[in-house]
Order: C-alpha cells, then sequence, then structure tokens
C-alpha cells in the first residue's frame, strides 16, 4: 500500500523556513555588510547611516499591530508578497543613493513592509498549522535565518568586492525575491481551513473531549512583580546586544581586516545563531532555564573579550563571532520560555508583547547609539564592553526574575481565578 501523502503543514513549515531564510537572513541579516563601503565611498558618519535601521524600526513599531489585524481579513499569500515586493524595493532605492535621505526613505518603506515580515507571519503560520510537533517546526523554520546570513554575506562581499556596492544592493534584492516569491505566491495558506484540511496532529485530538483550560498570572497581576521588570529589562539588553551585530563588519575593517574576512566573520555569527538555536533548546529541555541561560550569555561574554583581543588574532576573531552567535540565539529563544515558566500561559501572549515591544524600540535606537560611540570615539572598544556588560547583567537578571518568580503561580492573589 501506497504511504500517505506528506501532510500539507509541512510545505508551510518550509515556506516559513524561507521567510527565515530571505527576510530574517537575506534582507535582515545581510545589510551590515554595506556600511562600511558605503560610509567610505560617500563620506556619510556611521551614526547618521545607522539611522536607517532606527527608522526601519521605529516605524515597523507602528505597522505590526496593523499587521496582526489583516493577517486574519486579507490574503495572506497576497499580504507577504507584496511587502516582500516592497521591503526588497528598499534597496533598489538604496543602490541610486546619493544622500542620506534615500537611506531613510528606504527604511522607512522597509519598515512598513517588515510588520507583515520579520516578527509575524512564522509563529502564526506554524501555530495554525501545526496541533503537534509545533516547537520543533518553529525552531526548524527559525534556524534558517542563521542559515540565510551565514550564505548572503560572502555573496554580498563578492558583489561589492567586484562591481561595487550599488550592484550589491540590487544582487541583494533580485537573489531575495527569487528565492521567496514562488513559495508566498503558490505554497502559503492561512490556516488548514482554507484547504480543506485539518492541523498537522488533529487527529491525536479526541473528539469530544474538553481542552484543558489554560493556568497561569494575568497579566494585570504580572506587571506588579519583579520578575516581570526584570524579565522586560533583560528583553531590552538582549535587543541591544543583538544590533551591534550590524557593526561587525565594521568593526573588523576599522582594526585592519580586508572586506572578505569581515563578510566570513558575519558568517560565522551567523553559523553560531544556528547552532545556539539548537543548543539552547536541547539545553532548556535536560539541564532547565538557568543552565541554558548560563550557556548562551557566557558565549557573549566571551565572545567580547575574543573581539576585543582579536586585533592580534584572526583566530580569535573567528571563535568569538561562533560565540557571539550563541548570545545572539538568546533573545528569541529563552526570553518567552523563562516568562512560560514563570507566569503561566493564560495571558501569555499579552505579558510576553510588553517584551517584543521593548525589544524593537530599543532595536530601533542601539544600532545608531554603536554607530555614534564609532563616530566620537574612532574605535569600537567602548561598543565591546558595552554589549559584553548587557549580557553579564542579562545573566544576573535572569537568575533574579526565576528566583523571584519560584511558586508566583500558586498564590492566589496573582492568578487569574
Amino acid at each position: 500500500m501506497a504511504q500517505s501523502k506528506m501532510h500539507y503543514a509541512w510545505w508551510i513549515m518550509i515556506s516559513s523556513a524561507v521567510i527565515a531564510l530571505t527576510v530574517l537572513g537575506f534582507m535582515s541579516n545581510g545589510v551590515g555588510i554595506f556600511f562600511a563601503p558605503v560610509c567610505e565611498d560617500l563620506g556619510f558618519s556611521r551614526s547618521a547611516l545607522s539611522l536607517y535601521a532606527t527608522i526601519l524600526q521605529l516605524t515597523m513599531v507602528v505597522s505590526l499591530p496593523i499587521a496582526g489585524k489583516l493577517f486574519p481579513k486579507i490574503n495572506i499569500r497576497m499580504l507577504l508578497s507584496v511587502s516582500t515586493i516592497v521591503f526588497a524595493s528598499g534597496f533598489f532605492i538604496m543602490s541610486q543613493g546619493h544622500s542620506l535621505t534615500y537611506w531613510y526613505i528606504a527604511g522607512f518603506l522597509q519598515g512598513v513592509a517588515g510588520g507583515f515580515l520579520i516578527y509575524l507571519p512564522i509563529p502564526i503560520l506554524i501555530n495554525n498549522w501545526f496541533k503537534s510537533k509545533t516547537g520543533f517546526a518553529l525552531g526548524l523554520a527559525l534556524a534558517f535565518s542563521g542559515v540565510g546570513g551565514a550564505i548572503i554575506n560572502p555573496i554580498n562581499q563578492y558583489f561589492i568586492s567586484n562591481f561595487g556596492w550599488r550592484t550589491g544592493y540590487i544582487a541583494l534584492a533580485l537573489i531575495s525575491l527569487a528565492v521567496s516569491l514562488p513559495f508566498f505566491l503558490f505554497v502559503v495558506r492561512f490556516k488548514p481551513s482554507d484547504m480543506g484540511l485539518q492541523p498537522y496532529g488533529a487527529e491525536e485530538v479526541k473528539p469530544g473531549s474538553v481542552a484543558p483550560e489554560l493556568t497561569g498570572v494575568s497579566a494585570s497581576a504580572a506587571l506588579k512583580t519583579p520578575s516581570f521588570y526584570l524579565m522586560f529589562f533583560t528583553g531590552a539588553l538582549l535587543a541591544l546586544t543583538c544590533n551591534f551585530n550590524a557593526h561587525i563588519p565594521g568593526y573588523l575593517t576599522s582594526i585592519g581586516y580586508p572586506a572578505m574576512v569581515a563578510a566570513t566573520v558575519a558568517s560565522t555569527v551567523m553559523i553560531g545563531v544556528i547552532v545556539g538555536k539548537v543548543s539552547l533548546g536541547v539545553l532548556n529541555d535536560k539541564f532547565g532555564l538557568k543552565f541554558a541561560s548560563t550557556f548562551g550569555l557566557l558565549g557573549g561574554i566571551l565572545a567580547m573579550v575574543l573581539m576585543l583581543l582579536g586585533q592580534a588574532n584572526v583566530y580569535l576573531i573567528y571563535v568569538g563571532a561562533f560565540c557571539y552567535g550563541l548570545g545572539y540565539s538568546m533573545l528569541t529563544v529563552e526570553p518567552p520560555l523563562i516568562l512560560k515558566a514563570i507566569f503561566g500561559q493564560k495571558e501569555f501572549s499579552s505579558i510576553y508583547s510588553y517584551i517584543t515591544t521593548t525589544q524593537a524600540i530599543v532595536g530601533a535606537a542601539s544600532v545608531f547609539i554603536f554607530g555614534l560611540i564609532f563616530d566620537l570615539t574612532q574605535s569600537f572598544a567602548a561598543d565591546l564592553i558595552i554589549v559584553g556588560a548587557a549580557y553579564l547583567i542579562s545573566l544576573i537578571f535572569i537568575f533574579a526574575a526565576l528566583n523571584f518568580g519560584k511558586n508566583l503561580q500558586s498564590k492566589k492573589n496573582t492568578v487569574e481565578m
């Protein structure tokens, strides 16, 4: 007897991986390599050019809630396809740029489109299509953001070195569109019922059974606890550390390494991200949140030390870049797991939304701030020290949040009855 066909949910997982590969990997993680050649060619300061990323993320803070309302109402294939074209058009605009205005306009357009591409579609699609193996599907899809970053940085550097940064921007846009649009136009569906299907694993749910009521701390009660504010600031600090990634190529060229080394180091970071996401998931399951958090955050601290020492030895830079990828992985893996452990699932989305909004705002400011510090000091040393300190403070805050949050859900005055 022939085996049954693969459930369509796995095509949705593949499409989600393509979103991570192209939007997060190619178009988001691949832009840092352009900062140094653009600034050198056009005479921009790093802080002024970095304001492009600030505009992008601030605009996205506004577009995210709009996207959340439109996804259930408008054909998701159209939303993803149009948003990807708009996002890619930002690179075409930058390729023609002679003043900072081009980058700022591009940042605004990419921020509008990013609300529909960067945070929401992957978890929405995976949760709609999977009743079982949801975590596996989500983690596997998100890991492709690191794959995309590792692939695209050497490609970008090849085009920049051989044809110039303007051609590099155009190549980045065309590659991203060529890979993503076929999946967005022809494969993605918003939910299984659109195709007359059940979610993957739905057959495992017994008909007529009543799902257990979600338990946990109410959002209003969570806002009154020390654990919430410790995680609130931890989320902000982790966002700060991740946004230094855009300046790593510039740091390496500033201490004398050639552009191709900077590109391969940027790819090494993405390899660390892939390994980090898988490792953190395993460590959380086997040894707990504190152990996994220590692993990731100590990796980030070690990365900054090695980066500071790497002026004398390129191998230290590569090891540091890999370790930075481990720390980078903390942003998306640990905060939601810790918040669920402390506050439960009942109002998890409301509680977590406070953290993600803060991360977006800090992300908007931090790329600019890192660039400004370089402009003022003509060195990235202070930036590296700030990132290392942020990792250390995050480790302290996570341990404190978990300790304060022990048995919080069992306290009747904080649980939604």
